[in-house]
């Protein structure tokens, strides 16, 4: 629980009145209107509507995730100073930065930061218990596609459920009943990774061409798990590595090519898979596919939480395994869960958590 208390607040500020399209200089109260140095941190940093209301409503604790630490030597950082520009804006509200260990309402995650946001004491606890917590990015970097750079909610709700190849072969119908129920859900995906599907199929049948004609035969064992991805039930595909030079039509093209895969239906989908499989552990000893097809299916996870349109959406990333890899594989980023131990948080399923 939060230690501080009301009490411990200071006096209630005068709010800050901001339009729609930020225009500072007609919006502000009369006591902030010389104040020019409000007026452009609120342009540049785009402080939107909404986080004013929710501001403003009542006294809100927060916290600022930034690469910039105050302890650090000042520079001439972008971050820097967008970081200092958040908290000379917050000061004009009724609420207190608490730190980053005290629950809070607010997490303000600086855009070059995301990537580490993972490291926040209780990032994963805070993520699925607390789905009353806003994740509110704001700044620009270079590293980061333009597209990004506003102040947005991020993780709002939801999430991305996938499988490891171990979870699937302990209780097959276990992990796809799991996965059919979390499918069904609005704000919540699953997604086959190719290669875990293609070593669960390489593992069955030994070599690519018995695995595509007892396909053709239609005595493929995993038919289930294919034409789920078929009938558009999961989601099939890699993650790219968005980065600075991420671009709407280059979005476009990685999404052209999952479509050309998924139009040629099960069998498109399996020699993908295949292919896939092949081109991540071809030259990889076969006691080492256990140890590397974890380090792939983190680094699959970590890529859809930094996806610029996924993380605008799915709060929790989840891998369902057994229960010595829930054990085993801890992360501080995204949840191990056995099928029987999955669980929805009903608030951040149904709908979209408003601010309140």
């Amino acid at each position: 629980m939060v230690v501080a208390v009301i009490s411990r607040i200071a006096p209630t500020p005068v709010p800050i009145r901001i339009p729609p399209k930020v225009v500072p200089s007609r919006y502000l109260l009369p006591s902030h209107l010389h104040n020019h140095s409000l007026q452009r941190s609120i342009e540049i940093l785009k402080f939107p509507l909404w986080l004013h209301a929710y501001l403003s409503k009542r006294p809100r604790f927060y916290c600022v995730w930034s690469n910039y630490k105050a302890s650090t030597k000042p520079s001439k950082s972008g971050e820097q100073h967008e970081t200092k520009m958040l908290r000379d804006i917050l000061q004009h509200y009724p609420g207190q930065d608490v730190g980053l260990k005290k629950d809070v309402n607010l997490v303000f995650v600086h855009v070059s930061a995301v990537k580490s946001l993972h490291k926040l004491p209780a990032y994963v606890e805070r993520v699925w218990k607390r789905v009353d917590v806003m994740f509110v990015m704001y700044g620009t970097h270079y590293n980061v596609p333009s597209s990004s750079w506003s102040m947005k909610r991020i993780y709002r709700s939801g999430g991305i459920v996938t499988f490891s190849p171990e979870g699937f072969l302990e209780d097959p119908l276990g992990v796809y009943n799991t996965c059919c129920d979390i499918a069904r859900h609005q704000f919540w995906a699953v997604r086959v990774i190719p290669s875990v599907l293609g070593m669960l199929v390489r593992k069955y049948y030994g070599d690519n061409d018995s695995a595509l004609l007892a396909l053709d035969n239609d005595d493929f064992v995993y038919d289930f798990v294919v034409n789920a991805i078929d009938e558009g039930k999961f989601s099939f595909g890699r993650m790219p590595t968005v980065g600075p030079s991420w671009t709407r039509t280059k979005s476009e093209d990685w999404l052209a090519e999952q479509a050309i895969v998924l139009s040629g239906g099960p069998r498109s989908i399996l020699e993908h898979a295949l292919r896939e499989f092949d081109a991540k552990y071809a030259n990889i000893p076969h006691s080492d596919y256990i140890r590397v097809v974890h380090d792939s299916i983190a680094e699959e996870v970590r890529l859809s939480q930094l996806h610029p349109t996924i993380m605008e959406e799915y709060r929790r990333y989840v891998v369902l395994g057994t229960e010595k890899e829930t054990k085993t594989y801890t992360s501080d980023s995204f949840e191990y869960r056995t099928p029987p131990s999955f669980e929805f948080n009903y608030k951040s399923s149904k709908s979209h958590p408003q601010p309140s």
